[in-house]
């Protein structure tokens, strides 16, 4: 969905660039040269979308060291590294400065989606859930036992909570009606 909305709004800003620049002066040079890093711009929207999906599913399933070096590495050693070579070696204009922006973006769209390609998110949410369901089964022995007088447990539907618990409860004897499961969304 974030791909196809950033294609649509990166057509509209591409096919805008000119009039969008003019509301913000009305110097023709301005208005010529911002147009095409505009066009420029646009045309890196559906990527900076992958990047910015990529990213947040890094951050979902808990992995923020593997985006931080994807982002460093995009930011200092492409972003920043290729602009400075580039407007002091090479006379870049302020395209090429944007042009450098751009290839960070491919940079970090593709290097986040190699471990999404190889199913790396699939094995790590994997993880993550078990140990979820480790703590789960753990918290729900002491509520049981008379440990704990009451546990609260929150999250996505269909991943198996409310099953897990009814488990360890009928493990320890507990009688249902004991224990009150609400599900539903509040």
């Amino acid at each position: 969905i974030t791909f196809i909305m950033m294609t649509i709004t990166g057509a509209l800003l591409y096919f805008t660039a000119y009039p969008v620049m003019k509301i913000f002066t009305p110097d023709e040079r301005v208005v010529s040269m911002g147009g095409e890093v505009l066009k420029l711009i646009a045309l890196s929207e559906p990527i900076f979308g992958l990047m910015i999906v990529y990213e947040g599913i890094c951050y979902g399933l808990g992995d923020t060291r593997f985006p931080f070096w994807i982002e460093t590495i995009g930011a200092w050693g492409i972003r920043i590294l290729f602009t400075l070579i580039g407007l002091r070696y090479f006379s870049i204009s302020l395209y090429g400065v944007w042009i450098c922006m751009l290839l960070d973006n491919v940079f970090r769209a593709l290097m986040l989606s190699i471990p999404m390609l190889f199913g790396r998110d699939v094995k790590l949410f994997k993880k993550r859930r078990d140990v979820v369901f480790e703590n789960l089964n753990e918290y729900t022995q002491m509520v049981a036992t008379g440990y704990s007088p009451a546990l609260l447990i929150t999250g996505q539907g269909g991943i198996g909570k409310s099953y897990n618990v009814n488990q360890v409860l009928a493990k320890y004897g507990t009688k249902g009606e004991d224990y009150v499961i609400m599900k539903g969304k509040c």
